[in-house]
């Protein structure tokens, strides 16, 4: 009976976007139409937009280890690093697809250090983002979409409260299971002793 009931495919996502101004919607990917086309490169910026603020689906932590030359290679989707843990204290950023080192006079993507522990942030293909996130992706894109193409006077079918809701959604779903302590987790009370209770 549910089957049919999967997450909302990038298909579905960029005719979504070419219902806005009217357009037929295609049955597939492949050789798009140039509305289809500006539809699809709406709906990956708009992504990559969405994903470069970080969320607990798109982040993990890793170890790496550094290749022959003393580098560490980055996959080719990093949004972006951070050093966590015992690494904490090097101060890197990506630079060129590689780990790339900031702490004073350092400057190099060449390290001492055989191994390093940091948190990863990934652009993820639309199908691997959980489906709160697909839908406010989309539908953030699809306001974008007809703005920029009938203008922002148009009446469009996903409103600004449709937008504001799909993105209350995607933050419920962080706060469920991103796992957050804010006892533990919060730099603002590290620096109470545990314990220390505000009468």
């Amino acid at each position: 009976m549910y089957d049919n009931l999967i997450p909302t495919t990038e298909l579905e996502a960029t005719n979504a976007l070419l219902e806005q101004i009217g357009e037929a919607p295609v049955s597939s990917l492949d050789d798009l139409s140039l509305d289809a086309a500006s539809a699809q490169n709406t709906l990956n910026r708009v992504s990559r937009e969405v994903q470069a603020k970080g969320w607990h689906w798109n982040t993990t932590f890793r170890r790496l280890t550094a290749d022959g030359n003393g580098e560490f290679i980055l996959p080719l989707n990093t949004i972006s690093v951070d050093t966590v843990n015992v690494s904490q204290h090097i101060n890197v950023t990506q630079r060129d697809g590689k780990l790339f080192d900031r702490r004073p006079f350092y400057n190099t993507s060449v390290f001492t250090e055989a191994t390093v522990e940091i948190k990863l942030t990934e652009l993820l293909a639309f199908t691997a983002l959980p489906e709160c996130a697909r839908q406010y992706i989309y539908i953030r894109a699809a306001r974008q979409y007809q703005e920029f193409n009938l203008g922002a006077g148009t009446i469009s079918q996903f409103s600004a409260d449709d937008e504001y809701e799909a993105r209350a959604t995607v933050l419920d779903d962080e706060l469920d299971a991103g796992d957050y302590n804010l006892a533990e987790g919060s730099k603002a009370l590290a620096r109470f002793p545990v314990g220390f209770r505000r009468f």
